[in-house]
């Protein structure tokens, strides 16, 4: 009780360590995470004074209303077709919104923009009027560019249609420059290339993404794109709002790299110590890695003292049950020694009463018969406890000679033995290398076994297989043991057993001294054992 005891609180003490370190994890992370929102502000503003921006973007001044904003938001374009309902676009069904096609998507996407079907009418009216212009051949006057819609129903800048055609002033560099800002965003590139203009907020603005853009109209703090870095202009902020400093990417990337931390654009499910507009800061491989290695050595100590406690406590086990094993055979070799004298002399007593039995009325002959028989039963038991103490201490010693014949030493042993056993011996006879002693101890003892807690008739069958002679003992009874371990246990018997268990425990030590085998079998019942002359024929 008291081991199980101790076995319990040393679990509690493992496991109250394990709640400790869990705790302390938690708590770095969190102070860890509030540490990084800190450091991380700290870098940005820090990052600011030590890099000047390559330009400023202030969609404010660059398209002016909030009307205008429609050129360069990728979602406002005018769609082809306002005719899907308003239910199907706001529909919180996934199965049906995996359904819409391209289109229906893009329609509901201007119409959550706030089109309506008088923009469209506004639309196809003012490309009838730009194709009045071009049948007539005059160029449409300045305020038919720079007022609204500045997008036809296919998507096309009016701008960009216009200088597709060729029309002056709306087709030179001057022209294109002063008419930048009602060109779309993705239609910005192809004409900065075409007249090698420079402008730096417009080039900027034409290698963004749609999903950078929007994420800019929407006011992000900062905003991660595939060649700047985009921080939102603080000292703007009250005159306007959506004005940015954009600065190389390579810059902060050379900032961030000797740094624990590094940057890169959110994902769903991404694990970020920080998100900022698009940004998700995380630590770097090289921070986490030391920090997995750090934990993993905790995790590792953890793992080997609970271990070491498995492997005390195991072995402590090992160690009281070798006392106890140790105290049981002093206790039966005390008693075993203490016996055999006064066994001695009972025998005497016997055999000189048995000699003179003639004297005694049948009554009392029947009493010293049966005395006779007690006696010897007890002597047999210290015989017994003598040969399990021999065997169990592993003191056994092995005289080992030439049987000449295996089949003639068998057949001389049954009739010994005096017992109606069966036998059936090898076709070829042959010699075997053995102690006698000990091999008549183990065939006694399977015999009288098998005739105790069995049924006849009884056999012994001898068998070579790859050089083994195997001598198999069968009856035709039945074993209330399912297993040859649970039989040889010590001390363990059938409930009809008259014995102290000890029989085929000290057999089995015998066998396995010697360098053989024993085997059980059920239907019929057999114990086997094997003599291999290889194994013991070694002095």
């Amino acid at each position: 009780m008291r081991i199980h005891l101790l076995f319990l609180s040393l679990l509690l003490a493992i496991l109250a360590g394990f709640a400790a370190l869990t705790g302390r994890f938690g708590a770095v992370n969190l102070l860890g995470a509030s540490q990084s929102q800190e450091d991380l502000t700290a870098f940005v503003k820090s990052f600011q004074n030590r890099h000047v921006p390559i330009t400023e973007v202030n969609f404010a001044e660059i398209y002016g209303s909030g009307g205008q904003f429609r050129i360069l938001h990728p979602l406002l374009g005018v769609p082809r077709n306002l005719t899907l309902s308003k239910e199907t676009c706001q529909a919180p069904d996934r199965a049906e919104a995996a359904n819409m096609t391209s289109e229906q998507e893009r329609c509901c996407r201007a119409e959550a923009a706030g089109f309506t079907s008088f923009d469209l009418d506004q639309t196809r009216l003012k490309k009838k009027a730009l194709l009045d212009f071009l049948a007539e051949g005059r160029i449409p006057p300045e305020s038919f560019l720079t007022s609204p819609p500045w997008i036809d129903e296919s998507g096309t800048s009016f701008a960009y249609l216009l200088e597709q055609r060729n029309i002056a002033p709306f087709n030179d560099v001057s022209g294109v420059v002063h008419n930048l800002s009602y060109f779309k965003v993705s239609e910005l590139k192809e004409i900065l290339n075409k007249y090698h203009i420079g402008i730096r907020p417009f080039s900027v603005i034409a290698n963004l993404s749609e999903a950078e853009i929007e994420d800019l109209i929407k006011g992000d703090p900062v905003v991660l794109t595939a060649d700047y870095l985009m921080i939102k202009n603080q000292s703007q902020y009250g005159f306007s709002p959506l004005s940015y400093w954009a600065y190389r990417l390579e810059d902060a990337q050379n900032d961030l790299k000797n740094g624990p931390y590094e940057m890169s654009k959110a994902s769903s499910g991404a694990l970020c110590l920080q998100k900022t507009g698009n940004l998700c800061w995380s630590y770097n491989s090289r921070h986490a890695l030391t920090y997995v290695y750090r934990y993993s050595l905790i995790a590792l100590t953890a793992t080997g003292l609970l271990f070491l406690a498995f492997l005390s406590f195991y072995l402590f086990f090992l160690y009281r049950k070798h006392q106890e094993q140790k105290q049981n055979r002093l206790a039966l070799q005390v008693l075993s020694h203490e016996f055999r004298t006064p066994v001695a002399s009972m025998l005497l007593i016997i055999e000189n009463l048995s000699a003179n039995l003639q004297k005694y009325s049948n009554a009392d002959q029947d009493q010293i018969t049966r005395l006779a028989t007690e006696t010897y039963r007890l002597q047999r038991i210290i015989e017994v406890s003598k040969n399990y103490l021999q065997t169990s201490s592993g003191r056994l010693h092995f005289n080992w000679i030439e049987i000449a014949s295996i089949n003639t030493w068998i057949a001389d042993f049954i009739s010994e033995l005096d017992l109606r056993v069966e036998c059936r011996g090898l076709s070829t006879d042959r010699s075997l290398r053995a102690d006698p002693f000990w091999l008549k101890f183990v065939l006694s003892n399977l015999v009288q076994n098998a005739f105790s807690h069995g049924k006849s008739p009884v056999r012994i069958h001898l068998k070579e297989h790859c050089k083994q002679i195997q001598i198999s003992i069968e009856d035709e009874g039945t074993c209330n043991f399912s297993s040859l371990q649970e039989m040889t246990a010590a001390f363990v018997k059938s409930p009809m057993s008259g014995g102290m268990g000890l029989g085929l425990n000290i057999t089995n030590n015998i066998i396995e001294a010697w360098g053989g085998k024993m085997h059980f079998s059920k239907n019929p019942t057999a114990f086997t054992f094997t003599c291999a002359e290889q194994e013991i024929g070694r002095p």
